[in-house]
């Protein structure tokens, strides 16, 4: 193979690889619009404290994000993908600049009604 058909190889590539990142973010996009309220996806009870926990992706950080050094962002970036039907073989190591693995919790008074705010 010459250096010329390197180079072509070397740009459907890149084009690929952005045309899947923008596919990513669009399928992101639809994923939030589809959001439900907690009380639809878990059961809350009033005689305690209860605690949530999430995990997920924060992506577009211009260059600040976990980079190769954390293993499992880009886990998640392919279980992620592989979870809206694409397929990826399973040697991919995306390389990640951009994303970041994030963790929220919080935890919710059982007094709390419907509305209420976190102070």
């Amino acid at each position: 193979m010459n250096t010329q058909e390197k180079q072509n190889l070397l740009v459907i590539a890149r084009r690929g690889l952005r045309g899947l990142m923008a596919l990513v973010l669009i399928l992101m996009t639809f994923e939030t619009l589809a959001a439900r309220p907690i009380a639809e996806v878990a059961d809350v009870y009033g005689d305690r404290q209860n605690q949530l926990i999430g995990y997920g992706l924060v992506v577009g950080l211009d260059g600040s994000g976990d980079k190769s050094q954390v293993k499992f962002t880009q886990q998640s970036v392919v279980n992620m993908i592989k979870q809206f039907g694409v397929q990826l073989d399973d040697s991919a190591n995306p390389k990640l600049k951009n994303v970041a693995a994030v963790s929220v919790t919080a935890a919710i008074e059982p007094t709390w009604d419907q509305g209420k705010t976190s102070p």
